[in-house]
């Protein structure tokens, strides 16, 4: 084999070792970031019975020390309608971004809502 070839066969291999180590890395760190991800959507999560059992007239108060930090929250203050409060908990074995979302007028639920 004349060296000419032998050089360009050590540059393929080069390559293609390169490329398979590559792809070994992105996968690698894509099945850590869908872990991640997993991890993330079963912590602050509730599961379907919790949420059905939520009667309207709830207050946030017992909500809270019930099912613990939620996942996020939002309040804002309504001009003649008081303060309003938005809990949003993630659906206990559900996809990612799923979630539940609880909705609290002065306190006391209002309204429930799956996403």
């Amino acid at each position: 084999m004349s060296t000419i070839l032998k050089v360009a066969a050590g540059i393929i291999v080069a390559f293609v070792a390169l490329a398979v180590g590559a792809v070994l890395v992105i996968g690698g760190a894509a099945n850590e970031v869908s872990k991640e991800m997993e991890k993330q959507q079963s912590s602050n999560s509730i599961t379907q019975a919790e949420f059905r059992s939520l009667k309207d007239g709830a207050s946030l108060t017992a909500v809270r020390k019930k099912f613990g930090k939620p996942d996020n929250e939002q309040t804002q203050q309504i001009d003649g309608l008081g303060r309003q409060t938005h809990l949003y908990y993630n659906v206990e074995g559900g996809e990612i971004g799923d979630s539940y979302q609880l909705v609290f007028d002065d306190g006391k639920l209002t309204s429930k809502n799956k996403y």
